[in-house]
């Protein structure tokens, strides 16, 4: 008769006669005697065990001779006293983390003011810069530009019907110009 061991599974045989057979039968399939053999078959595979432990897990398997090579840490708990001083410290170190932050946001605005002020005041130079040398010529440039102004706003008006002509008119503009 066939039988199969499954992976992750051992066999070992049966013998009426003889007893427990010695050897280990692997994966796979194999043959036997119905009435003669009876496998048994274990299962191998390992598995997580959950072991509450205070002290080192490894030294507490040494002392009973077991080779522990991966240990998976599941589930941890502390006592109510450690998990409050750890969140009150995670607190204080946002709160910490957020001052610097304000700190570095007013120090970055305070540059940028200095900065706004400093081009200000170039600003401010060049046009006293430009005043100066153009003298008279951008004042009586000014003077032109609002008499064209108040000129087209006249000509649109329904009360006036002609502009007149001469050394009055739009603050003696053809006087200034000679």
């Amino acid at each position: 008769m066939l039988y199969n061991v499954d992976d992750g599974h051992r066999d070992v045989i049966f013998d009426h006669f003889q007893g427990v057979k010695l050897d280990v039968i692997e994966e796979g399939t194999h043959f036997m005697i119905s009435w003669l053999h009876r496998p048994i078959i274990f299962d191998i595979r390992t598995r997580p065990r959950s072991v509450p432990s205070i002290t080192d897990i490894k030294e507490r398997a040494a002392q009973f001779g077991l080779l522990l090579d991966d240990i998976s840490t599941t589930h941890l708990s502390f006592k109510p006293e450690f998990t409050s001083a750890v969140e009150f410290k995670q607190v204080v170190h946002h709160d910490v983390e957020k001052q610097r932050f304000l700190v570095e946001k007013m120090e970055q605005s305070r540059q940028a003011n200095v900065i706004a002020a400093e081009d200000d005041v170039r600003a401010a130079d060049l046009i006293g810069k430009a005043l100066d040398e153009a003298d008279d010529d951008l004042i009586e440039l000014r003077r032109i530009e609002a008499a064209e102004g108040i000129a087209n706003q006249l000509s649109k008006s329904r009360n006036i019907v002609y502009l007149p002509h001469g050394p009055q008119m739009l603050l003696n503009i053809t006087g200034a110009m000679q």
